[in-house]
């Protein structure tokens, strides 16, 4: 069931005031006082929407929002600001306007909070939500997989240019006329310092790509989880037929 609420807010009667209001609506209600308390409780429980009690620190909002974003168990999860003071509003929403509708609510008015709130919790629009995040987590993982090929592609081919030089490097130096010994030794020393840049830029062209390998590596594990999240929320809502 899509019941379990966050509430974060420094100021403890306000927490319980509100935590009074929602249990009565059925809901399960949790608090923390500050962001460290609310990512312990949102790394334990499946919370499914936080009310976010904003202070005069956007900061501290911004903090949460991007480590909740960071968390492909928490994906789908929506945010419901309360500004202090209404006069608040204005800066807020110019400073998260990109993700108001998306990530995060704001709400002025107390008296519709249970409103809000039953909205944000109904199963129907939490599941396309989260059909939504589905499409965009798809499409990321398809321009990674897109990203790391042509990366490769790309150092893969400059390794190829570098040991091709390299060859030519070497024929010439073995089509040079009969030398004297002390010519020999110089020719040699030219060719094995020549040679040892080839070698130093391929094994740099060698753990650049390993490196890269390991990062879409890590790239691709994360979008993929994120996916598999997605189907696993899904699977547990159960759509109001209303």
């Amino acid at each position: 069931m899509l019941n379990k609420i966050l509430i974060v807010d420094p100021y403890q009667d306000r927490v319980f005031s509100l935590q009074t209001i929602l249990e009565k609506e059925g809901y399960e209600v949790y608090f923390a006082f500050n962001n460290e308390e609310a990512v312990t409780r949102l790394s334990v429980d499946e919370i499914y929407l936080i009310i976010y009690r904003h202070t005069s620190e956007i900061d501290n909002l911004t903090n949460l929002l991007n480590w909740i974003k960071e968390q492909n168990r928490l994906i789908g999860v929506s945010i419901l600001v309360i500004p202090n003071k209404e006069s608040e509003l204005f800066k807020l929403i110019e400073k998260f306007e990109p993700r108001i509708n998306k990530d995060i609510f704001f709400i002025t008015d107390l008296d519709e909070l249970k409103e809000d709130v039953s909205l944000l919790l109904n199963s129907n629009y939490v599941k396309n939500r989260l059909l939504n995040e589905k499409i965009d987590a798809v499409s990321h993982l398809d321009e990674i997989k897109s990203e790391g090929k042509k990366l490769l592609s790309e150092l893969r081919k400059e390794k190829r240019e570098i040991n091709k030089k390299r060859l030519e490097e070497m024929k010439t130096f073995k089509r040079i006329p009969k030398l004297d010994e002390e010519e020999k030794k110089e020719n040699d020393e030219d060719f094995r310092e020549k040679d040892s840049d080839y070698v130093n830029l391929i094994k740099s062209i060698n753990f650049k790509i390993k490196d890269t390998i390991n990062l879409f590596k890590y790239k691709k594990k994360f979008a993929s989880e994120r996916i598999e999240f997605i189907n696993e929320k899904l699977k547990k809502i159960k759509v109001r037929k209303d």
